[in-house]
């Protein structure tokens, strides 16, 4: 694994119970991380207690840094999601520029599969489009997301489900601030595994512990429920069969860390 990420002093936590397990290593060993109130929340989401206040852990032995509170069945967290914002709100701006960002990731993951095997905008959100018109330009492009709105035609935008059995194999798959969203990080990588063809790859773009401190509000936004270490990225890799490239800069220009550098991965074996 690449050295990418700062060592960042942050004054200690408080320790919490051992019985608390990291999902990446499986150490009882952390610390309680008291986040607060995530502000932005405007709908009916708002009233949760973890939103209100939530508290993260963080490994002492990996670093890693995640919440269990969104490990739900896939239908709970829909709605919970569906009701972050209200309707009048600014969602749909908010998400709309990364659109772009969608469409570079998955034009790196063509261009290094030849442009013939499909690939997966995984947690594609409102920006579907982008699916749609890489078809018309003649790519196989798929997108999946888990929301109760989304117009899924179940045959190149379908909604998420673990259980989906696709009839092909993705040459690559694609993500642009999905990651830090996922509860069952070390399910959803071995997912990708079973999904992928041989030497797959994969091109994400999520927060990790490269830029931000602990009171960033990156780490302590309550739907984000996974931030990488360096470590713990790392044997993310080695439990579900896949290799880190290294990064990739972005070619869009942006003021924001996470947006300028791109995570480049490829399937080195099947799991058993």
């Amino acid at each position: 694994m690449l050295s990418l990420f700062n060592k960042k002093r942050i004054p200690a936590p408080s320790p919490i119970p051992a019985d608390i397990l990291c999902p990446i290593c499986e150490s009882s060993k952390h610390m309680v991380l008291e986040c607060g109130k995530t502000p932005f929340v405007t709908g009916a989401s708002k009233t949760l207690p973890e939103v209100r206040n939530c508290r993260k852990f963080q490994c002492s032995t990996c670093g890693h840094i995640w919440t269990p509170w969104l490990n739900q069945d896939l239908g709970n967290v829909s709605a919970i999601y569906d009701g972050i914002f209200q309707e009048s709100s600014n969602e749909s701006i908010d998400v709309n520029f990364r659109s772009a960002y969608q469409l570079e990731l998955l034009t790196l993951a063509f261009a290094e599969t030849g442009g013939k095997k499909p690939c997966l905008d995984f947690g594609c959100g409102p920006n579907f489009s982008v699916t749609q018109l890489l078809n018309k330009l003649g790519l196989p492009a798929y997108c999946c997301d888990i929301s109760n709105h989304y117009p899924y035609d179940g045959k190149t935008f379908f909604r998420h489900s673990y259980d989906t059995r696709w009839t092909h194999q993705f040459g690559g798959i694609a993500s642009v601030d999905v990651i830090e969203h996922l509860g069952n990080t070390v399910e959803t990588w071995r997912y990708f595994n079973q999904i992928l063809q041989p030497e797959g790859v994969m091109y994400h773009i999520f927060p990790t512990t490269l830029h931000y401190d602990l009171r960033h509000h990156y780490v302590t936004n309550a739907f984000h429920l996974c931030i990488f270490s360096e470590q713990s990225l790392t044997l993310l890799c080695e439990k579900t069969g896949f290799e880190f490239c290294g990064m990739v800069p972005s070619i869009i220009s942006s003021s924001d860390p996470t947006l300028q550098n791109i995570f480049h991965f490829k399937k080195k074996h099947s799991l058993t």
